[in-house]
C-alpha cells in the first residue's frame, strides 16, 4: 500500500494558515476584552464624577450659613477655581435657628480648589489639612452672582463676597487605564462634564 506524507511546502502553508487563524481569534478576544474594560472604566469614572459633584454641591449650598448672625461664618475666598468658606452647622443643635454661633475649625471649615490636574479640598476640618478628591480634573470652574443675577468679578473682593447668592459650578473629569508597557498603551476615557447653578443658603 502506497503511503504519501505531507511535503515541506504543504506543512509551511498549513502552519501559516493556522497561525493566521489563531492570530485573528486572539485579536478578536483582545478587542472584546478592551471594549469591556473601557466600558467598565467609563462607568466607574461617571460614578466618581457624580459622587464628587454631589458632595461639592451639598457643601456649597451651606456656604457661609449663619442663622445666628455671627461674624465668624462667611465666604473667605471666592475665585474661579478656589473657594473657602465656613458654615454654622453645629450638629448638636437640632432646633431652629440651627447652629450655635461659635466657630469650630474642626467641623465648620470648607475649601475646594484645583491644583494642577487635581481637585483638592477640606471638608469640615481645617486642622487635619486638605486631601485629594480626584487626580484627573480638566476643569473646575466657579462663577458667582448676586441676588439680582449680576455676575461678580473674580476673585470676588471682601466687600462683594457677602453679596454672593448664586454659584455656578462646572466639573470636568477624565480617566485612563494602562495596558501592557509603554506610553502608547495608555487609553483615556472622557471627558465627562457636570454643571449646576445653585442658590446659597444663608
Amino acid at each position: 500500500m502506497n503511503k504519501k506524507g505531507f511535503t515541506l511546502v504543504e506543512l509551511v502553508i498549513a502552519i501559516t494558515i493556522m497561525t493566521l487563524i489563531v492570530g485573528m481569534v486572539t485579536r478578536f478576544f483582545i478587542v472584546n476584552q478592551d471594549g469591556h474594560v473601557s466600558e467598565k472604566n467609563a462607568m466607574h469614572t461617571k460614578q466618581n464624577s457624580r459622587i464628587i459633584f454631589d458632595i461639592i454641591i451639598e457643601d456649597l449650598r451651606i456656604a457661609a450659613m449663619n442663622p445666628r448672625g455671627s461674624n465668624a461664618f462667611q465666604i473667605r475666598v471666592a475665585d474661579t477655581s478656589n473657594i473657602v468658606f465656613t458654615a454654622d452647622i453645629d450638629p448638636q443643635n437640632i432646633n431652629p435657628p440651627f447652629g450655635n454661633g461659635a466657630y469650630d475649625p474642626a467641623r465648620e471649615y470648607f475649601r475646594y480648589y484645583k491644583s494642577g490636574n487635581s481637585l483638592r479640598g477640606v471638608r469640615f476640618d481645617s486642622i487635619g489639612g486638605d486631601r485629594e478628591f480626584y487626580d484627573k480634573v480638566q476643569r473646575f470652574r466657579l462663577t458667582y452672582y448676586d441676588e439680582n443675577g449680576t455676575l461678580l468679578a473674580t476673585p470676588v473682593d471682601s466687600t462683594n463676597r457677602a453679596r454672593i447668592a448664586r454659584i455656578d459650578v462646572t466639573l470636568t473629569l477624565t480617566s485612563d487605564r494602562k495596558y501592557g508597557k509603554g506610553s502608547a498603551s495608555v487609553y483615556q476615557y472622557g471627558p465627562w462634564d457636570a454643571s449646576v447653578s445653585l442658590r446659597v443658603r444663608r
